[in-house]
């Protein structure tokens, strides 16, 4: 609808702003499976190097133990050495499932909570941090590192004046 000027009904009125003119592609020099067969190989190309160092990596580990007699208290043992090497290694969501793993055969080993309250700080899941941390505490009261856990989950989740308070209960400890 156009606009109304002195009484009347204006046309509207259009302008052409592109102008687009289509042709056939001229047929490519060389065949598409043959294109596609040079680019899979040169992909293959590129890749057969770390193919070869992932192949020298797996060659270089060494075997799995034999776990058929291994208490609990083995596998937490394993299970929170990989936990460890994993947090060495900024790996921090890997790290709390092993750290979890722990837990599940040593539920009573205060330090399996604290690392893996660590990694959930690290992770921003402070909610879980706190609750690893507090379960800490209720195993270790003593223990000034549990009061740290505390404080650092705290600060995440911005209680200021508590997280305040668990630091200077551990620094008590």
């Amino acid at each position: 609808q156009g606009q109304k000027i002195s009484g009347q009904a204006s046309k509207p009125t259009y302008i052409s702003c592109l102008q687009i003119t289509l042709t056939k592609a001229k047929p490519s020099p060389k065949p598409w499976p043959k294109l596609i067969n040079e680019n899979v190989l040169a992909l293959e190309r590129d890749s057969a190097p770390m193919l070869e160092e992932l192949k020298a990596k797996s060659a270089l580990r060494a075997p799995s133990p034999d776990r058929t007699n291994w208490t609990p208290q083995d596998h937490a043992k394993e299970s929170k050495a990989k936990g460890d090497a994993c947090f060495k290694n900024c790996e921090w969501r890997d790290g709390s499932v092993y750290y979890t793993r722990a837990i599940n055969n040593t539920p009573e080993d205060h330090k399996l909570y604290s690392n893996r309250s660590a990694c959930y700080c690290k992770l921003k899941k402070y909610d879980k941090a706190l609750r690893d941390a507090d379960k800490c505490i209720s195993l270790n009261s003593s223990w000034p590192k549990a009061y740290f856990r505390q404080g650092q989950a705290l600060r995440g989740l911005q209680r200021w004046e508590d997280a305040i308070n668990a630091f200077k209960e551990g620094r008590f400890r």
